[in-house]
């Protein structure tokens, strides 16, 4: 069964085209549904307009007398909700219901057990909107990219398998549920799937500073979590992924003093020169084995994160081989007199170590996101 869930507050005037068209949108998905209008005691009918609509369609109504807020009435409709996939979306009309089928196969056929309503992929966007609510949603979205590498993490469209919430410790604070969601509950697979975002048809904005305040408590709120209570989880790829490095930084060795070698012995190459060639070309190799194979579960597989990784990793593979490498063996051949083979082998341990400690704690570092979800 599929529970769609619609927290609303003086939505009177949306309510009716909005449930027909869900209706509509669900009644093309083989299987049982139903619309779930949780209503904070609405002073303009909202509650009574849902229950003359149920009498037509499969509405489900609570109301609640005491407690106001979009998030927490959404936790309330998970509650009531009977379906094993659940949705929730705006009773506005900002979400247009004939999203709903695409999310709902991202779930059957993609193997998701969250699929995000986003508007931040190709295919999605936005009507309408202002450059000032442009910026706004950007500088929301980048507070939070710490978070979980989501690109539509404020989105307030989504569906997901209610098996999910099963364990997640939820406190959302305002309006952003899906972003507490995606920190604490154990997602296994999250897609997100392009709409068109338009403004509301009728009613005001509730977007003010309060609502500004309580998302920025939130993220607070949600940093504080990961870091200080969080559970600590294994990571069970920890030795793979440990071993896999040592492999690739063993090849590298192979690359470095091969290349090393032959520069020196075969060519007649001054040995600084042979040595800076060498350190460069196991750098790149080293770095098409780390990210393809050592790292490759970390995600950042488009061609812009890879040149920003590649870049990052660069730097501390500079840093590591021509600070530690390169500078030991230039100390320890010229000044100290040590044998050029021995002092070569001697820099690129002091390499490796540099480079290990810097790439784990920054090129390849995982995000608070993978981390709280033990990724």
């Amino acid at each position: 069964m599929i529970s769609i869930v619609i927290p609303t507050y003086n939505e009177k005037e949306n309510l009716e085209p909005l449930v027909t068209q869900v209706a509509a949108a669900l009644s093309t998905i083989n299987g049982q549904a139903e619309i779930l209008i949780v209503d904070d005691d609405s002073p303009d009918g909202t509650a009574a307009e849902a229950e003359r609509l149920a009498q037509k369609f499969p509405v489900s109504v609570l109301v609640r007398k005491n407690e106001r807020g979009l998030a927490t009435a959404v936790l309330a409709g998970f509650d009531r909700a009977r379906g094993d996939v659940v949705g929730v979306m705006d009773a506005d009309l900002s979400h247009r219901p004939q999203d709903l089928p695409a999310l709902i196969k991202a779930l059957n056929e993609q193997g998701a057990d969250l699929a995000v309503g986003s508007r931040f992929v190709p295919g999605g966007g936005s009507e309408d909107w202002s450059r000032w609510r442009g910026f706004v949603s950007s500088v929301a979205r980048f507070l939070g990219r710490g978070l979980c590498p989501i690109r539509d993490l404020t989105s307030g469209f989504f569906m997901f398998k209610r098996e999910i919430l099963e364990g997640a410790p939820l406190q959302p604070v305002g309006y952003k549920i899906l972003l507490e969601m995606l920190v604490k509950c154990r997602t296994r697979k999250v897609v997100e799937v392009p709409i068109l975002f338009r403004d509301r048809t009728h009613g005001a904005s509730k977007l003010d500073t309060r609502t500004t305040l309580a998302y920025l408590g939130h993220l607070l709120a949600l940093y504080y979590w990961i870091l200080f209570k969080a559970s600590a989880r294994k990571d069970v790829g920890s030795t793979i992924t440990f071993a896999r490095f040592g492999l690739v930084g063993l090849s590298g060795i192979v690359v470095n003093y091969g290349l090393f070698s032959l520069l020196r012995w075969a060519m007649d190459v001054p040995y600084l020169l042979a040595a800076a060639v060498a350190i460069e070309l196991s750098i790149l190799s080293n770095f098409f084995f780390n990210h393809y194979w050592t790292w490759r579960h970390r995600g950042e597989t488009d061609l812009g994160a890879m040149l920003h990784r590649a870049l990052k990793y660069h730097l501390v593979a500079g840093i590591a081989a021509f600070g530690g490498n390169w500078l030991i063996l230039y100390i320890l051949a010229d000044f100290l007199g040590v044998p050029v083979d021995l002092a070569y082998f001697v820099g690129i341990a002091a390499g490796m170590a540099v480079n290990f400690v810097l790439n784990d704690r920054w090129t390849f570092a995982r995000t608070l996101w993978e981390r709280s979800n033990g990724r």
